[in-house]
């Protein structure tokens, strides 16, 4: 917080967005295609045992996948987001704290997705193909 006060000068001269650290256990991907939700736990550990801030650190090397069911009040807040927004598809990130707090950081409407099914934790393509076959909604 300090930097932020020392640089303000510079700060202020550009757009910026800044969070607060969360000391996280794993990150999240949730994505969405329509009706399905699919969510993915990604862990990369540092030395401590927690989270790395950045998980595409050595380019992904170090990060082992779980596919995890959501709880139901996130899944339906999901789908309702998405519908408010009128996606059929959404990259949702977020992570899980050592309290086991949720934390969402962002929705994005043409997110990755690709290298989870290549890790064979997802078969996103496939629900993207049999949901190009269903009227939007």
């Amino acid at each position: 917080m300090d930097k932020l006060k020392e640089n303000r000068d510079v700060l202020c001269l550009c757009p910026t967005l800044f969070q607060e650290k969360v000391k996280k256990t794993c990150d999240l991907r949730v994505n969405v295609i329509d009706n399905e939700v699919i969510a993915t736990a990604i862990y990369a550990s540092e030395r401590d045992k927690l989270q790395t801030i950045d998980i595409r650190r050595n380019n992904m090397q170090d990060v082992r996948y779980e596919s995890i069911k959501l709880p139901y009040s996130l899944k339906i807040n999901f789908l309702d987001i998405c519908r408010s927004y009128n996606l059929r598809f959404a990259a949702i990130d977020m992570a899980i704290d050592t309290d086991y707090k949720w934390f969402f950081f962002e929705i994005n409407p043409n997110g990755q997705w690709a290298w989870l099914d290549l890790e064979g934790v997802t078969d996103i393509g496939s629900i993207l193909l049999n949901s190009m076959q269903s009227p939007s909604l």
